[in-house]
């Protein structure tokens, strides 16, 4: 079983386009469980949402039916707000790894330093004696 780094970006499309068919609300969240279903991992949050980005807007908007000029806006309007809670989430996302990057950096930095000076105290014990 292929890992979701290996995995085409095709595949992840067609599991977007399935969803989609399906009646399923196409976010990361759903298109990330399906993907840990089928393959164990969940794949990337950043990659998913590109996908969804770009393979969205080519899926047929309403299937079966024609909308009316401002029933065709709303439609609209809901894609573009839902694009915009994708872009909204994957920004949080990333804001999350990144806090959590400078957390570590932090800690480690606060470990190096107390490491130091305890390295410093015991040779300053060792002259004064």
């Amino acid at each position: 079983m292929p890992s979701t780094k290996q995995l085409p970006d095709g595949s992840i499309e067609t599991i977007i386009r399935e969803l989609f068919e399906q009646g399923t609300a196409v976010t990361g969240v759903s298109v990330r469980d399906e993907l840990r279903k089928r393959f164990g991992k969940p794949g990337g949050v950043a990659r998913i949402y590109r996908l969804i980005k770009t393979t969205l807007p080519q899926l047929p908007r309403v299937v079966g039916q024609s909308t009316s000029g401002s029933e065709q806006q709303r439609v609209d309007e809901v894609d573009h707000l839902k694009h915009l809670l994708a872009e909204a989430n994957a920004a949080r996302d990333h804001a999350e790894r990144q806090e959590q990057y400078w957390i570590m950096q932090v800690d480690a930095m606060r470990q190096r330093l107390a490491s130091r000076e305890l390295t410093l105290r015991s040779q300053d014990k060792t002259r004064v004696e």
